[in-house]
């Protein structure tokens, strides 16, 4: 792995195309994310502790490669050969293998909550902060939180939003 050009995720703002009050960088996300997954790891699966902390932490590695833009969920789905788009920048990483395929069941479920609930926590503190642009992020990534196969979902969904998107003030609707 290339060491140096990781240090782009810094510099890697996320949700670009999306007008946002605060920035938030790739390496923030991983951070958030890598955090989280020590919590979820010391609670519920510390015999797979290494494995998730790193899938965390590679979640998102090869945005740094290219230094291309943090494309989202939906936006991904819609290119035909993503897959072969992240192969060649794990290649140009250094990587024997896609670091961001999990083929633990397990991991990789707590990995893909994980990844959704920081966008909800994000999303949350865009809209507290009076951001619009954020509601339908918020209601879709709700959605799919609630499709996750990670069975712990309860617990970290529970406390989450103060402010359900139902809830919201007719303005920021």
């Amino acid at each position: 792995m290339d060491i140096r050009k990781t240090r782009r995720l810094a510099n890697l703002i996320r949700f670009s195309g999306y007008f946002k009050i605060r920035n938030q960088s790739v390496s923030s996300h991983i951070q958030s994310i890598t955090l989280m997954a020590l919590d979820v790891a010391n609670r519920f699966y510390p015999e797979l502790k290494c494995e998730i902390l790193e899938s965390a932490i590679l979640h998102d590695i090869l945005e740094s490669s290219t230094m291309n833009p943090d494309y989202n969920y939906l936006f991904k789905r819609l290119i035909n050969n993503y897959s072969e788009i992240e192969e060649k920048a794990s290649i140009h990483m250094g990587f024997n293998k896609n670091p961001e395929i999990i083929e633990n069941e397990i991991v990789r479920n707590v990995i893909e909550f994980l990844d959704i609930l920081e966008v909800l926590y994000y999303s949350q503190e865009e809209i507290e902060l009076g951001n619009s642009t954020f509601n339908d992020i918020y209601r879709e990534t709700y959605k799919r939180a609630l499709d996750c196969k990670f069975p712990h979902k309860e617990h970290y969904l529970k406390d989450l939003m103060e402010v359900e998107p139902k809830d919201l003030p007719e303005g920021l609707r």
